[in-house]
């Protein structure tokens, strides 16, 4: 094979070489690639996993403790403090709604 390449290139002055390197890292790039976007599949369902985690454990403490009310304007005074809390107008409504 190598003798091949080598007529190869000596046909092509050197272009065959080149031209087997471009394809070799254009076939490592797309390997690696695929292993970019299956890790990013990964992350991103084990993300999804840990919201419905996170959603199942807020119904479930819905449910405890259904006659509790909540303090809204008083959550809004954490702002002071330096925390955000523009989350609350959002999840307001479905909280009010239960």
């Amino acid at each position: 094979m190598r003798m091949v390449d080598e007529v190869l290139n000596t046909l092509t002055k050197g272009e065959h070489s080149r031209t087997v390197d471009l394809i070799k890292e254009r076939k490592r790039m797309e390997e690696e690639e695929l292993k970019i976007k299956k890790a990013q599949e990964e992350y991103e369902r084990k993300i999804k996993d840990e919201w419905k985690m996170i959603d199942l454990g807020f119904k479930s403490t819905q449910e405890e403790t259904p006659s509790e009310e909540i303090d809204f304007e008083g959550l809004k005074s954490l702002r002071e403090i330096g925390i955000d809390t523009n989350f609350i107008d959002a999840i307001k409504p479905k909280l009010m709604s239960r």
